[in-house]
């Protein structure tokens, strides 16, 4: 399951070509000039010249992809109105963070717990994929042991928790509970309930909220974007879709986007806040880096969401009313 779809492997190839073509080229001609021909740089040609900057420049951006912007968190606040949550009722911080992908070489693992601490959430969501491989484990379970004693965590199974590489079943191993899907249970926080339904990498979520006890807010966490309620716009009676998956396309373009987000819709949640009719659904970046794909980040920092739930004034609008 964890890997791009086929018109996102054009993408993929093509992009993967033109650096090869670049960076060959540039080695053709610089070759050439010193061993070869020995000609006077004054005489190098203006064309060959910028190809060579634009070659520099990609390696400049290439060091940053692979040592700064993986290490460089970003802590993102979203105020959301929620329907059915009693007036008065003292705002509800919800931590989301998703995809650690943990390697054996550490990279934010250590600092995540602190940095959920300093926001001071009254839940932790987690959203799927902890490890790139099993000698992942230690870093993830230390992070992970940490940041489930700052607040009630819940955690549901990314696609890279269940398939190979990974030989076993990470958040189990972590004490981590509530991970079997789907599971729906309510919780009350600052006097008011909350529905939060987890759903796993591939499984349907769509019975479990219709199964949803009426007038109470309903949270929905899928590990990414195209869980069976999104792609079949059925969306009804929930209000916040929690997920991850995309990575923000773990690279990025300015101006532009992400290039790919290896999900079904495409790349129309591939990260941040979005609305569908009254339900929000907010893509998280994650934490880590695939491990199918070069260890970069690039105009894709590394995301812990905060979600400041406070009452929209209406009540709730139960699924299919």
């Amino acid at each position: 399951m964890h890997v791009a779809y086929r018109s996102e492997w054009i993408i993929i190839i093509g992009l993967l070509g033109m650096v090869a073509a670049l960076y060959g080229y540039c080695a053709y001609i610089v070759g050439r000039k010193c061993f070869v021909e020995k000609v006077a740089l004054s005489r190098f040609g203006i064309l060959n010249w910028i190809l060579l900057l634009v070659a520099l420049f990609g390696l400049v951006l290439a060091s940053y992809a692979m040592f700064v912007e993986p290490y460089n968190l970003e802590v993102t606040h979203v105020t959301l109105p929620i329907d059915g949550l009693p007036e008065g009722t003292k705002t509800i911080r919800i931590a989301q963070i998703s995809d650690l992908h943990s390697d054996p070489t550490e990279r934010l693992e250590s600092k995540l717990p602190e940095a959920i601490k300093n926001e001071r959430p009254d839940l932790i969501f987690f959203t799927g994929d902890c490890l790139n491989s099993d000698d992942g484990f230690d870093n993830f379970n230390r992070c992970m042991q940490a940041v489930k004693t700052i607040a009630p965590t819940i955690s549901t199974k990314g696609d890279w928790d269940f398939e190979p590489p990974i030989t076993f079943d990470p958040l189990a191993r972590a004490g981590l509970k509530n991970t079997g899907t789907p599971a729906r249970r309510i919780v009350t926080v600052h006097g008011a309930k909350l529905c939060i339904i987890s759903v796993e990498s591939g499984a349907p979520a769509v019975g479990e909220v219709d199964a949803a006890p009426h007038g109470v807010p309903l949270i929905l966490l899928t590990h990414g974007p195209d869980s069976d309620i999104v792609l079949s716009n059925d969306t009804s009676g929930i209000d916040l879709i929690c997920c991850g998956h995309t990575h923000g396309g773990q690279i990025a373009l300015p101006f532009f986007g992400p290039l790919i987000s290896q999900s079904l819709t495409k790349l129309q949640f591939a990260s941040g806040l979005h609305k569908i009719d009254n339900t929000w659904i907010y893509t998280n970046r994650g934490i880590g880096m695939e491990g199918h794909f070069p260890r970069v980040r690039f105009c894709a920092r590394p995301e812990l969401t905060i979600y400041e739930l406070i009452p929209s004034g209406n009540a709730h609008q139960d699924r299919h009313s």
